[in-house]
């Protein structure tokens, strides 16, 4: 064969070999959750099939910039760690391409809310803030002064909210502190649109409307 046949063909072969994108295509849910490695830490939590349970993921994707409220699909390069210290991750993950990023709805079970209005009140010297955290059944935050604490269950778009308890510190809003912890205690129906909270009474009537922010 062709002394210059060959050659070209080698160089075909190795742009070929080397212009191939390979990869790994594995998922990202869109919050992370809580995990203990060497020490306490927030994972990501990870799959390489949509039909897979999700996973904690200890180590870290380079070039990847996580967004909370966002499910990605990626390609990623995967190579081993020679000899990799006690507390690190045995493999390095590169990311080569963001396939897909996609919005994820927003959920009562977990997250932070800031009350922007209670009944008729609009206006707060300092927003009241409601965490919550349903694997718990746990409700807690800050009246705007004090802070709180109580328990949640949820059935369905039911939610019953008990047991509030506060600080005793002296403050300047105290009527609007009273009145947000008495119509935290009549919620009992939710909705969500887009970022935005709604609880209301059993009769319908809106008693509280918060807007979901990071922690």
């Amino acid at each position: 064969m062709n002394s210059k046949f060959l050659t070209l063909l080698f160089f075909v072969t190795l742009f070929t070999s080397c212009s191939k994108d390979k990869g790994t295509i594995i998922y990202i849910a869109s919050t992370k959750v809580d995990c203990v490695g060497v020490a306490p830490q927030k994972c990501l939590q990870i799959k390489e099939r949509e039909v897979d349970l999700w996973s904690n993921f200890y180590g870290h994707i380079k070039g990847f910039d996580f967004e909370e409220g966002y499910q990605y699909k990626l390609k990623v390069a995967i190579s081993k760690n020679e000899n990799p210290p006690a507390d690190a991750y045995s493999q390095s993950y590169t990311l080569l391409k963001v396939l897909e990023k996609t919005k994820m709805p927003l959920s009562i079970s977990k997250g932070t809310w800031l009350v922007v209005k209670v009944k008729d009140i609009a206006a707060f010297s300092r927003n009241p803030v409601i965490e919550i955290d349903l694997s718990e059944g746990k409700i807690k935050g800050s009246t705007g002064c004090n802070r709180f604490f109580g328990n949640i269950a949820i059935k369905g778009k039911e939610v019953k909210i008990s047991d509030i308890a506060t600080t005793k510190m002296m403050c300047k809003d105290i009527e609007n502190e009273t009145t947000f912890i008495k119509i935290l205690n009549q919620a009992a129906l939710y909705k969500i649109e887009g970022d935005a909270l709604f609880l209301f009474s059993k009769d319908g009537e809106t008693l509280m409307e918060c807007r979901f922010t990071k922690e």
